[in-house]
């Protein structure tokens, strides 16, 4: 009997290899046929061989159908269904490609007038390097005609297995020492590959129907599936075709003949490197030490590659088709990976100009990583606990370095999923104490196995569910399964008993009594095992749980508000569906007045509450999160640094405030208008500061100049997008020069980039050329640069003011000479109370 499913494919970005590796291992979980169809390019493919899945070319919203047969076809159906409709949404998910922070691939000015080769690109990885080319032969492969065999074909047959032998094993091995999971992804998504069916068959058949070498069916093979891959209309599919290609390579390597790739020799020394393509074999052997930037011709946002490098920090600029050609090995070469920008022999005007920005960003992480074992606390001294989201122990070392002062939320179901028995308690012991002993006296906040309904586990055996997201998920089924949750809560009470700080939590709480019954369960276990019971906690994630605190509160020590969830229920709006999923719902009052309700509710019963989830990790919802009370919050690792430094530049009185105006808005664009720029952080702050002022700089030219002062606003703290500021600049020099005369300038602006009013200061050792050759250098150099929309213009009527001001010559041979940054600053906070 065959068992049917139809469905519109959900993922925005199609059928590429990481979800199409994820839907091969769920269906090696049975013993059926499981097969795709899809019904818009007719293209079908059993669902264990995952380069047939790719080609079968399978975009958002096509018409697919899942048909199953074979021993347990019921149950593969059931678990495949709810796996496409639930977990399978979030299969794909990568590190972000850079934006362009609102101003686009802008050319510098500098880099338009100077005498030096440059090209533009697609920057798929921020960062700026500098460094020799080293050209690397990339990944296609021989043009080589195709060779008969001589052989008997179970012999070629033989070779080619063991080629893959060969090959599957080394891939094991790269993907079991991946430094990052992300790497670990992509090698173990290689590894589907060559264990997919139809393309193992393709080179049979080359080898048994014609009589090919074993080197020549997998050449043939190759340029088959990738030229296949390359016909679709799916950028992503065809970025697959590099991965192909590359596998391809490995295997006519491991036939011991000649690879279409030399060993790659890398300088001890800073280098660039320039390729057509890069095989993902060659990255992990890289010396990423000296490695300061990629420039590849094929390879773009979704390729493996790119991930890789936006993962380990390397710039990186695709899509310069004529530079490789054009370039002798050894060439100085500069990668700009945000805007897209590589430049060859950079002199030294335009070499300066950008590494203003990479001493800026160097400085940045410096001062971020001082403050990373300290406590988070806003400025009058209220803390505010900023604490890591883990799935896996081995980023719980890597948390802690960042500043984490405890683990907010350890999602343990990635132990148990993707199997086919649950992990055993010796299992999860070993794991649990790995991340106890790695926290030392941090807390530890184990939240209980939250699968089912969009996260199933096949052993579970949960019913076919029409909308698994309001189904039997989490501690709904725990009373059906007992014996799982009482083994992973005896493992975890093992665990805490030889040390660390061990809290636990239960995920998808709707009323009191479900909470009642694991706190019966722990209590049960912990007297046998003749250990104190831990803490234990309620996810907020329901709103009839956000509405019952004090019901819960009888049963549990503490809360944490999943924001992703709880938004999602509390407008119907499934959060992975972008039709109805708007990103407003975070910050929509009706939103935030519940948070309120819940953060009352808990200090009411002298409960401490935190918040997971992308409200907790976006910076600008950091003011309202902090006055509505809210004691931690629980963000992924790479937020740690910048969230902490971000409370440190809050007031908790003005906080509240803000919160208070928030709560009383009606609509959510009234609420972002609080919060942009918000005015709970720094409200006092003064509109010139010692950090804004540089004295005796050496600078080369006018746009160096510019961006120092973009970047000193960026290392204050006034803005976010020194990038955004500097072109704001610019668009106003475009129009007209903005020296004044006697050596000065009043570049000036009004721009959404800031976030408080500056006036910031660069006296040049040597002046430089600011407007017409007519016009006299310029030494000293004045910004005023004012937050909102340029409307009312507020920027040029202060411009004129100080411009005036600048007429009185004591003035101006004050701010020239005086050699005191502190005599200085309290000069111009003097003439800011007259101009401001």
């Amino acid at each position: 009997m065959t068992f049917q499913h139809r469905f519109a494919f959900p993922l925005v970005r199609g059928l590429h290899a990481r979800p199409a590796a994820a839907l091969r291992e769920r269906a090696h979980l049975f013993r059926a046929d499981c097969l795709l169809f899809n019904e818009k390019t007719g293209r079908s493919s059993d669902l264990r061989d995952l380069l047939s899945l790719i080609a079968t070319n399978t975009g958002y919203g096509d018409p697919c159908r899942l048909a199953v047969q074979g021993q347990d076809a019921g149950s593969a159906l059931e678990a495949l269904s709810t796996f496409l409709e639930g977990a399978f949404l979030e299969s794909d998910e990568e590190p972000a490609a850079p934006s362009s922070g609102g101003i686009g691939t802008v050319i510098p000015q500098l880099l338009q007038k100077a005498s030096v080769l440059w090209w533009t690109g697609q920057g798929l990885s921020p960062g700026a390097g500098e460094g020799l080319a080293v050209l690397a032969s990339g990944l296609a492969l021989p043009a080589e005609e195709p060779r008969l065999r001589h052989t008997p074909a179970d012999l070629e047959i033989k070779t080619f297995a063991a080629a893959l032998a060969q090959v599957e094993g080394e891939l094991l091995t790269e993907s079991t020492h991946a430094e990052h999971p992300t790497l670990r992804a992509i090698l173990e998504a290689h590894r589907g590959m060559l264990q997919d069916r139809a393309w193992r068959g393709s080179v049979a058949q080359g080898i048994q129907e014609q009589s090919l070498t074993a080197r020549s069916a997998i050449l043939e093979a190759g340029r088959a599936w990738a030229k296949t891959l390359e016909a679709s209309d799916q950028a992503l599919l065809r970025e697959r075709a590099a991965d192909v290609r590359g596998l391809s390579a490995r295997l006519v390597r491991a036939l011991g003949g000649p690879g279409p790739e030399a060993p790659l020799q890398t300088p001890e020394e800073p280098y660039v490197l320039v390729a057509r393509d890069l095989p993902l074999n060659q990255f992990p052997r890289l010396d990423r030490t000296h490695l300061k930037g990629m420039v590849l011709t094929e390879c773009g946002p979704t390729s493996h590659i790119a991930i890789l490098a936006r993962t380990f920090g390397i710039p990186l600029v695709a899509g310069i088709h004529g530079l490789p050609p054009a370039l002798a090995p050894g060439a100085r070469l500069l990668v700009d990976g945000a805007q897209g920008i590589v430049i060859e022999a950079a002199t030294p005007e335009v070499g300066r100009y950008f590494s203003v920005e990479s001493e800026g960003q160097k400085i940045h992480q410096e001062r971020l990583k001082r403050h990373a074992t300290q406590p988070a606390a806003t400025r009058d001294g209220h803390p505010v606990a900023i604490l890591a989201n883990l799935s896996l122990a081995e980023e719980a070392s890597g948390a802690f370095a960042l500043g984490a002062e405890g683990v907010g939320l350890f999602r343990t179901e990635m132990l148990f999923l993707e199997r086919a028995v649950p992990p055993s308690e010796d299992e999860q012991f070993e794991l649990y104490r790995a991340v106890l002993q790695a926290a030392g006296d941090r807390p530890i906040t184990l939240r209980l196995l939250d699968s089912g309904g969009d996260k199933p586990l096949p052993y579970l055996r949960l019913p076919l569910e029409s909308n698994p997201f309001l189904g039997q998920r989490a501690v709904r089924w725990y009373a059906q399964h007992s014996d799982i949750i009482r083994t992973q809560i005896r493992a975890a009470l093992r665990a805490s008993a030889q040390g660390g700080h061990l809290r636990m939590m239960v995920p998808m709480v709707s009323e009191a009594s479900e909470l009642a019954w694991v706190r019966q369960l722990l209590e049960e276990e912990a007297r046998q095992l003749q250990v104190p019971a831990p803490p234990l906690g309620a996810m907020i994630e329901v709103p009839a749980a956000a509405l019952s605190l004090g019901a819960l509160a009888q049963h549990a020590d503490f809360f944490c508000v999943g924001s992703n969830d709880l938004v999602q229920y509390l407008f119907a709006a499934d959060r992975n569906l972008p039709a109805v999923a708007r990103p407003e719902f975070a910050w929509h009052p009706v939103t935030l007045r519940l948070l309120d309700g819940i953060v009352r509710a808990a200090r009411a019963a002298q409960r401490p509450v935190s918040i997971c989830g992308e409200m907790a990790a976006r910076p600008e919802l950091l003011p309202l999160l902090v006055g509505l009370g809210f004691d931690a919050l629980s963000v992924a690792p790479s937020a740690i640094l910048d969230l902490k430094h971000a409370v440190g530049t809050l007031e908790a009185s003005a906080c509240e405030d803000l919160a208070m105006q928030a709560l009383a808005c009606a609509r959510a664009q009234d609420v972002e208008a609080l919060f942009r720029p918000s005015s709970a952080r720094q409200p006092t702050r003064p509109v010139v500061e010692a950090e804004l002022l540089e004295l005796d700089v050496p600078c080369l030219t006018k746009e160096e100049a510019i961006k120092r002062l973009a970047e000193r606003a960026f290392l204050s703290g006034r803005t976010r997008a020194p990038r955004v500021l500097e072109e704001a600049i610019w668009s106003r020099e475009r129009v007209f020069a903005t020296g004044v005369g006697y050596g000065f300038a009043v570049p000036h602006c009004q721009t959404n980039a800031m976030e408080c009013a500056t006036l910031a200061m660069l006296r040049l050792v040597e002046p430089v050329a600011w407007g017409a050759s007519d016009e006299p250098p310029v030494r000293t150099v004045l910004l005023l640069a004012l937050p909102g929309e340029d409307v009312g213009e507020a920027h040029l009527r202060l411009f004129a003011r100080l411009a005036r001001r600048l007429m009185d010559e004591s003035f101006r041979e004050h701010l020239e000479n005086t050699p005191d940054p502190q005599t200085l600053l309290e000069t111009l906070r003097s003439e800011v109370l007259t101009i401001w």
